[in-house]
């Protein structure tokens, strides 16, 4: 053979195992994980917020681990779309956690701003619920409740701790503002 056909002869072997080598490579790289569906995505969001409230709260009130981690349930929200001046009101999300299942229900709330003429200031919230028997936890996940006006106690039979958390810090509240809570049918 003359010395230019070992030339390419060699440089056909180079081609082929720097070809195969690419394609061994890319073959073992990691696949990216396909996307998550929309539902499962926001099923996501809302437990990490859950996270990030209780490890806020916590930080903050660190009675309100105790108070949480023995209670029957609790429930986190937050009105994350809410910022703002707003005429009619805000809305936001949440999760009902059930301490002996630690399975989740996925609720929406709306705060309704007072009538007036004015738009009202909404500043971002976080609240958490401490339910205070089974009984409660249950009626608020599987019916909702509605608060009446700003000030008004909970719907509920016992005394139900309520921890708001804001840029501010932590406050221990025994109201909150008229607010409607409900199943988020589409996440449950």
């Amino acid at each position: 053979m003359r010395q230019s056909n070992w030339a390419s002869v060699i440089m056909s072997v180079i081609v082929v195992i720097a070809a195969a080598g690419y394609a061994g490579l890319t073959g073992c790289a990691k696949k990216a994980a396909p996307p998550l569906p929309a539902n499962d995505r926001r099923r996501a969001d809302l437990l990490g917020i859950r996270e990030d409230t209780l490890t806020q709260l916590y930080r903050l009130h660190e009675t309100a681990r105790p108070e949480i981690e023995q209670a029957p349930g609790y429930a986190v929200f937050s009105n994350e779309q809410a910022p703002g001046t707003v005429g009619g009101g805000a809305e936001g999300y949440g999760v009902v956690i059930d301490n002996s299942t630690t399975l989740p229900t996925y609720m929406k709330m709306e705060q309704t701003a007072p009538p007036s003429r004015q738009p009202v200031q909404l500043d971002e919230y976080r609240i958490v619920f401490v339910f205070p028997d089974q009984a409660t936890m249950r009626n608020f996940a599987q019916n909702g409740w509605k608060f009446g006006p700003p000030g008004s106690p909970p719907p509920a039979g016992k005394p139900l701790k309520i921890y708001r958390l804001t840029h501010t810090g932590v406050e221990v509240a025994s109201a909150v503002p008229s607010t409607r809570y409900w199943r988020y049918d589409e996440l449950n």
